[in-house]
This record gives structure tokens, C-alpha cells and sequence, in this order.
């Protein structure tokens, strides 16, 4: 049986730095880090690597981050197949992490690709067997809404 997770998958460009900025600052990081992201990434990936089968259903561009995003999540042992690549740069988020606070900011951008539709969503959805589980991230709640009442939203 499977689960399907539904939702952005993005780059995290990850900044490290010893404090946050104030206005006007300029800082160095300590490191930085860029990887996958996004509340749908994120899950399949940390469910695909506690053992689950995990397919994602989300839209990516045809740039070289959406080609990063599915070649990490592939080796995280993840089905991509229901992932739409569409013309346009891929969702990304900039991440600043203060070291001194252990908090974080994010930045997130979109994305010209666009978001996974709903026609296109369904059908995706269709070709995954045995799915139990549906992980929706909350950026998006028609998707949501569509497959806990199919016949509510077309």
C-alpha cells in the first residue's frame, strides 16, 4: 500500500549565519546549503527514508532545479511519476537560520511553473495503486477538498 502526498515540492537555499541581520546589515554566512524543499517534499522524502512507498503528485519547472528536485527525491526512493514538469522556473524558498537561536526565516517563491491543477491531479492520482494515505500540504486547500469530496469541486 502506498501514500501519496500531494503539494509544493521546491529548492530550500539555506543560509547560515551566527545572528539574524538587522535592517540594513550586511553578513556572511557561516554556510550555506541547497536542497530540496517544500511541505510535500519534505514528508515523501522523510516518509520514503523511514521505509513507506510514497509517490508525490506536485508540479515542477523544466529548470535545472526541477531536475535537482526529482533526481533528490528518486534517490531518497520516492515515485515521482505523477510529478508534471511544466515550462518555467521551479519553486524555491530562501531559508536565513540563525545559529545563536536555532530559528529560521523563509522567504518562498513560487515559481513560474505553476501549481499543479486540478484535472491534472486527479488523473495522477489515478495511477497510483493502493494508496491509504493522502498527505496534503496546506498551501492549497481546493486539492484537499477535491479528494475528500470529489464531486464538490471540478
Amino acid at each position: 500500500m502506498a501514500i501519496a502526498c500531494i503539494g509544493v515540492c521546491g529548492i530550500d537555499m539555506l543560509a547560515y549565519v551566527g545572528k539574524f541581520p538587522n535592517p540594513d546589515d550586511k553578513v556572511r554566512t557561516l554556510s550555506s546549503l541547497k536542497a530540496g524543499g517544500g511541505n510535500c517534499g519534505n514528508t515523501a522524502t522523510a516518509l520514503a527514508l523511514l521505509g513507506a512507498e510514497v509517490s508525490v503528485l506536485s508540479c515542477v519547472g523544466d529548470d535545472a532545479d526541477g531536475s535537482h528536485i526529482i533526481a533528490e527525491l528518486n534517490g531518497s526512493g520516492v515515485n515521482t511519476s505523477a510529478v508534471v514538469t511544466r515550462e518555467g522556473a521551479s519553486p524555491f524558498t530562501y531559508v536565513l537560520v540563525d545559529n545563536s537561536t536555532s530559528t529560521r526565516t523563509c522567504i518562498h517563491t513560487p515559481g513560474s511553473c505553476g501549481d499543479l491543477l486540478p484535472s491534472e491531479a486527479v488523473k495522477k492520482f489515478e495511477s497510483i495503486n493502493d494508496c491509504w494515505l493522502l498527505h496534503c500540504d496546506s498551501v492549497r486547500e481546493f486539492r484537499c477538498v477535491h479528494f475528500s469530496h470529489p464531486g464538490l469541486l471540478t
